[in-house]
């Protein structure tokens, strides 16, 4: 029984780490006596005009000594007999012929054969090499998987040179100079480009001629080792070639708005655009940026909390550049609008840092020369100065990932697909801790030695149960005894539960686990050990979204399979069912159509109905309420009744405003919610409810309204013993806003702790005497006292309760305060409010709660906290168009442009 285990074991550590099962032995030869084995024989048959060039392999067990004999059918003619393992033969005319081989190792023979076609050689052109070489990638039209960039090439001669050295991909030596120089001669058709530049000499003449406007007098240098344009009588700044991604749209560029002082001087007229736009292309990968570095230095230093290091702030709303804390040279569409232009010259913002930066810091922080340099620094860096391009025409994707399954998903994917409760088992699974609230964030799914432990010793319970207490015949429904049966069990667990058909090399490798060896001849241990393997892989633990692309550089675009799996477990956090590996097996996942087809049909189910419920709990927070610690001697009325209540208040809301497709703002501004008795007692809501029943019950005078005054939501932002108006405010501007505050400074030594005896407001007052405080509790206390009339359990008070002293503060609670910023807490809006419910009403009401709503689905759904802003605007734009409903949001996410892509 030890030498059993040990071979289980050592079998499937081979498995893990890929090494090969051994092959089995051939038959015995000719089936008679001997005992020798036949050799195993194929053959190559290349033809090169009228010559025939064969070559045999073979390889024999006992390494006998083998014998070669071709045989050639030649119309009537006795056969053409060659011998020797690689041979050549000269037809006279084209046609179709016969070709026998024989292998003799002294013991007998084996033969094998095929029809070869002879044709006339085809001449050598650069069309025929194209298509020989390059269309397999590229398509005979240039338009296949991978397009042909033209751009990339600013000449044809630079073309050829790159054919040579790196064309074809992974075996550019089959392409030399001649083949390269006649690939490229024949490209030239695909470019206009090409026909009209030949010569960069030519170009250059054209980017010095002083009848177009000497370019280089303010491009200075025709090496372009230092290119820059003037923007103003004095001032340079380094060229930014991040505006353009191809030669066309510089040319473009170039014909539009050059020569600074005149635009009409250089246009199509003698190519003047074309050639001194192509001239500039050339020398790109010379260019070198000017950074001012003492500017950097201090950026980093006093600006990144706010504006991070690319100044692009914490947040950007739109691919227009609202950002929360961006910095925008340009504030509208048109940069040729003076009224747009928030910094028309460097000197308009060095005085903006030296007057007003960094905010709440003291007026000497950065005056003078530190502003000068911070502004020259961010002059330089910056995307969005003149001709800022404002489109989407260079969307960021999504990076190429593989995603960790999350415990749920882990239970739910089992459930599915082997019909087995691993409740207890995911028990011990490492918690999640995701980033922005949510559980699946891929740069927080980390496994270590101890998290790999847990995973194999899962996947040996679950094998041992299945077999133990789960009819696992609907995976192969066949004679497990048989070949043929546990060829199709693997199969058919392997797509069920990598997600995928199983790759060849995988097929055999858990066909190799059914050896007698491993199994003492038990069918049913072959089955166990393959489970054990295959919920051990990665390729059952991760779900991939790396795609397919012809280089790690490339945009990729998912595969069906990948596909079938991002939707399912972005909707029901669960594994494919079989409608779509349906339309994965025939690739109908490709559409947008296609996709809200699917996403549309998952929707109706139960699994989406319970995941939509889980995103919105970690959105809000509402997920901890059955965990909070609270303080049970000061709050005996929080039972595990109220926090069992709660929970469900917040799923029956939330599935109700999304499966019943309700605008978004309905989310902040409802006036009704699910309760049963005990919860309607609680919140102080005049109501009967029949049976602890969870009933859609208006709130009437109770002061409540949609999730913020929740109990499950309100509860989860306070503090074990007392409200916290801090981590309220931070709530307010992280999850309703999606604005990111920087972390808190270092004030050790700036005036100690808050007295805890003072009220609320009286504490938080003190942030004022600490600048550095200040600064972000301006615009975080008012947010956190409009919610004080809810405790730390989430009852509604009149009068303030201090924790510390166990008083309460005479006269009503003050709810009110000013939102300060809604699009950015730096901008210039003040709105005041009353209480909670006015300040959610505001939210609401605000194109900045959509935009909201938008970042953290993609967080969601993506598993990233990276902000994809083009498809952001792109989705704001096709879900307005549906009313903003909770549910539209979900089925127009899969439509925007570059769904599937992963770069």
């Amino acid at each position: 029984m030890d030498r059993l285990r040990m071979l289980v074991i050592c079998s499937l550590c081979f498995f893990v780490f890929g090494c090969e099962p051994t092959e089995q032995r051939a038959g015995s030869w000719f089936g008679g006596e001997s005992e020798n084995q036949a050799p195993i024989i194929e053959f190559n048959a290349q033809s090169d005009g009228l010559t025939l060039n064969l070559k045999a392999t073979a390889t024999d067990a006992e390494s006998d000594e083998l014998s070669y004999l071709w045989k050639i059918e030649i119309g009537e003619e006795e056969p053409i007999q060659l011998e020797g393992s690689t041979v050549s033969f000269q037809f006279e005319s084209v046609g179709e012929y016969s070709v026998e081989l024989f292998v003799n190792d002294g013991h007998g023979y084996v033969n094998s054969s095929k029809v070869v076609l002879i044709q006339e050689p085809v001449p050598i052109t650069g069309e025929s090499l194209f298509n020989e070489l390059c269309t397999t990638c590229h398509s005979a039209d240039g338009q296949g998987s991978i397009a042909l960039v033209f751009s990339k090439y600013p000449d044809r001669p630079s073309l050829s040179s790159y054919i040579q050295n790196f064309m074809p991909q992974g075996d550019a030596v089959k392409c030399d100079e001649s083949c390269a120089d006649l690939i490229s001669q024949y490209l030239k058709e695909f470019n206009q480009l090409y026909s009209e530049v030949e010569d960069l000499l030519v170009a250059e003449q054209m980017f010095t001629n002083s009848e177009y406007g000497y370019c280089d007098t303010c491009h200075e240098g025709t090496e372009g080792r230092s290119i820059k344009i003037k923007l103003g009588s004095t001032e340079l700044r380094p060229f930014n070639w991040n505006r353009f991604d191809t030669v066309e749209q510089l040319v473009q560029f170039v014909n539009n708005a050059m020569p600074y002082n005149d635009h009409e001087a250089c246009t199509e007229k003698d190519n003047c655009a074309l050639l001194a736009g192509t001239y500039m292309w050339s020398q790109k990968e010379v260019v070198e940026t000017i950074v001012n570095v003492e500017g950097k230095a201090l950026f980093e230093n006093l600006c990144v909390g706010c504006h991070r290091d690319n100044g692009m702030g914490t947040r950007t709303n739109t691919e227009l550049g609202d950002g929360y804390t961006m910095i925008r040279f340009k504030a509208g569409i048109d940069p040729s609008d003076p009224n747009n232009i928030e910094y028309p010259d460097k000197d308009s913002l060095i005085n903006k840092v030296a007057l007003s930066m960094p905010q709440g810091a003291a007026s000497d922080t950065c005056e003078s020369e530190c502003a000068a340099n911070i502004a020259d620094y961010l002059w330089e860096i910056n995307d969005l100065g003149f001709e800022a391009d404002y489109s989407c025409s260079n969307p960021n994707y999504v990076p190429k990932q593989v995603r960790l399954l999350t415990s749920f998903e882990y239970l739910n994917t089992l459930k599915d697909s082997l019909s087995i409760d691993v409740s207890e088992i995911i028990a011990y699974f490492p918690k999640e801790i995701g980033g922005d609230n949510f559980e699946n964030d891929v740069s927080s799914a980390n496994v270590d030695s101890a998290r790999v432990q847990e995973y194999w010793n899962a996947a040996l319970t679950i094998a041992q149960s299945a077999i133990a207490f789960q009819d696992l015949s609907p995976l192969y429904e066949c004679d497990i005894t048989t070949d043929s049966c546990v060829s199709e069990f693997i199969a058919n667990m392997g797509k069920t539960l990598f997600r995928r058909p199983l790759l060849v090399e995988e097929q055999l490798k858990f066909e190799a686990l059914f050896e007698p060896s491993l199994t003492q001849s038990d069918p049913m241990m072959g089955v166990q050990l393959t489970l054990q393997a295959m919920l051990s892989s990665p390729h059952f633990l991760y779900r991939s979204e790396i795609g397919e692309s012809e280089s790690e550089t490339e945009i990729s675009t998912l595969t069906a399979y990948e596909t079938a799996s991002l939707l399912s477990y972005t909707f029901t956090a669960s594994s494919p069912d079989a409608l779509l590996i349906e339309a994965a097996d025939n690739d109908l996942l490709q559409t947008p159509e296609q996709l809200s087809a699917q996403v549309t049909r998952l929707l109706e189910t139960d699994r989406a109905k319970e995941q939509m419920a889980r995103f919105a709990a970690q959105w809000f927070g509402a997920d901890e309420i059955m965990e909070l610690p609270r303080n049970y001697v000061q709050f005996t009325d929080f039972t595990q009744e109220v926090r069992e209540s709660m929970k469900q208040e917040f799923d029956l809301f939330v599935k109700d405003i999304i499966f019943n497709d309700l605008p978004v703002s309905t989310l902040l501004n409802a006036k009704y919610s699910y309760l049963n008795q005990t919860l309607a007692n609680y919140y102080g809501v005049n109501a009967q409810i029949a049976d602890e029943n969870f009933v859609k019950t208006d709130f009437g005078l109770a002061k409540r309204q949609g999730v913020v005054t929740m109990g499950a939501v309100i509860s989860s932002h306070a503090k074990g013993d007392e409200n916290s108006p801090v981590f309220r405010g931070i709530f307010v501007r992280k999850d309703l806003l999606c604005q990111d505050l920087p972390s808190p400074p270092d004030i050790s030594g700036q005036g100690g702790g808050f007295d805890p005896s003072l009220p609320v407001r009286e504490r938080m007052a003190q942030h004022a005497n600490i600048a550095s405080c200040y600064n972000c509790h301006k615009v975080i206390d008012d947010l956190g006292f409009a919610l004080e009339n809810y405790n730390a359990i989430g009852q509604y008070l009149e009068q303030e309760y201090i924790a510390s002293t166990g008083q309460v503060v005479e006269g009503n609670i003050d709810s009110s305060g000013i939102l300060v910023g809604i699009e950015s807490f730096l901008d210039d809006t003040s709105v005041p409010f009353a209480n909670a419910l006015e300040l959610a009403t505001v939210i609401s009401q605000d194109d900045v709660s959509k935009q909201c709503a938008i970042e953290k689905w993609q967080q969601y759904s993506y598993g990233r906290t990276e902000d994809i802003a083009c498809q952001k605007t792109t989705l704001f734009d096709l879900w307005q168009d549906k009313a903003f409903t909770m549910k539209q949001l979900l089925i127009e996410s899969v439509k925007v442009p570059g769904y599937l892509n992963r770069q």
